[in-house]
């Protein structure tokens, strides 16, 4: 895996939203170098569906709050970056910490509450929910 391109997609956590997105990003037409960073303590049923993508996708089993992926620089270069853990407030800091880490424009943060959109307009971080996942996302397999 090439990990200095600029087609790289970094995806951290696992839910029901990022294995949907993941679906949809390798089903699409472009070629994209993606990076799954899930947790340890995944549950079996979810890590049953991750497993299937284990030769399409780099993945990361971590312990996400003890994660070491801010340590990389290798990751200021993602194309794009979704925290789309079940753990809402691990993905609101994770997208805050890789938007002050990076320059990277494309920053999604999975989020099941509108409370903390007024924190994220001054960030230019682009929240999104299941209901609602913003057209620039989805552009991306589109």
């Amino acid at each position: 895996m090439n990990k200095t391109s600029k087609n790289n997609i970094l995806i951290i956590g696992v839910s029901d939203i990022s294995i949907y997105i993941l679906e949809s990003l390798l089903n699409c037409n472009k070629n994209y170098n993606i990076t799954l960073v899930l947790d340890q303590n995944v549950i079996e049923e979810k890590l049953i569906e991750i497993k299937k993508f284990s030769n399409l996708i780099n993945i990361i089993p971590e312990i996400l709050p003890e994660s070491n992926i801010f340590k990389s620089k290798e990751r200021a270069n993602n194309l794009l970056t979704i925290c789309a853990s079940n753990d809402y407030k691990l993905n609101i800091l994770y997208s805050a910490m890789f938007k002050s880490t990076t320059k990277n424009d494309n920053v999604f943060c999975y989020i099941n509450k509108n409370k903390y959109e007024n924190l994220f307009n001054t960030k230019k971080i682009i929240i999104f929910n299941s209901w609602d996942i913003p057209s620039n996302l989805s552009s991306f397999w589109k």
